[in-house]
């Protein structure tokens, strides 16, 4: 009778640290995702509770709702980033406000507040305007390297994290031999960077202070990477010194691809000076 008491508290024990596993695994996901919240108002600046929100990802046709509460606050805690999004805005009495070509970056604490006109609910209002930069709720340093950049700026070996150094207070080097990196963030310890791949770390610790990576993404399959330097938040961790928090691309309701082809060798460098001049 004892044995199968002591049986059932192990179950039940196993059981909740396989629950609390399951919860901790689940919050890699919250770390690459965008979030969007704002607050709609009338004219004269009063909350408009109980308003419709509806967010909607153009490129894949995914569409969120929600509504205000009754201090006309919302909040979109989990959206893909990436877009353009369009926002539209519904409430009795008042005209429905769309917003457009709204784009959400990796960890981007976004928010957007609506004033809504009064007038008939058949009468749109249409706004096309840009995420704003500043992240009211947050106040977490750093800076991400988008899609348009990683494509277009050169990259030695076609390594997408060569471009970490672009964020301010880094510096070091990224090499292909070994999968290494070795970066110091802030004056941090290099070596002790957290790298995420999709919410996964992909920077086992090492004793030395070069860093190996377990996932070295290729340029086409990255969709951008935010490199946080300060006052990071609480769910980031196993870092002494900063975070390189990436995303690879997604699909989208257009087809489309890419094709590489990677040549090194002397035979296309050009000649050089003492060459030329001695023929």
């Amino acid at each position: 009778m004892i044995e199968i008491t002591l049986t059932r508290k192990r179950a039940l024990r196993t059981i909740s640290l396989l629950g609390l596993a399951l919860c901790a695994g689940g919050l890699f996901g919250q770390i690459v995702t965008a979030s969007l919240n704002g607050i709609v108002l009338d004219p004269a600046g009063a909350a408009v509770p109980n308003a419709s929100v509806r967010i909607v990802n153009t490129s894949t046709g995914i569409e969120t709702k929600t509504s205000t509460d009754t201090q006309g606050r919302y909040v979109f805690p989990s959206l893909t980033p990436g877009g353009p999004y369009t926002i539209t805005v519904e409430a009795a009495g008042f005209n429905v406000e769309l917003r457009t070509g709204v784009t959400l970056q990796v960890n981007q604490e976004a928010r957007i507040d609506f004033t809504l006109r009064i007038g008939s609910a058949t009468q749109t209002v249409q706004v096309n305007a840009e995420t704003p930069l500043i992240e009211p709720t947050t106040a977490a340093m750093g800076q991400v390297v988008n899609t348009q950049s990683i494509l277009n700026l050169p990259l030695n070996q076609r390594i997408a994290y060569s471009l970490v150094l672009l964020a301010p207070g880094v510096e070091g080097s990224v090499g292909a031999a070994y999968n290494s990196m070795n970066v110091s963030i802030n004056g941090g310890r290099p070596g002790s960077t957290d790298i995420l791949v999709d919410g996964i770390p992909s920077s086992p610790g090492l004793a030395n202070p070069i860093e190996g990576l377990a996932v070295y993404p290729s340029v086409d399959s990255v969709q951008e990477f935010k490199v946080q330097t300060d006052s990071y938040s609480a769910e980031f961790g196993r870092s002494g010194s900063g975070i390189i928090n990436l995303i690879y691309k997604s699909g989208t309701n257009q087809l489309h691809g890419s094709l590489f082809e990677f040549l090194r060798n002397s035979d296309l460098d050009a000649n050089g000076f003492i060459a030329n001049r001695n023929g």
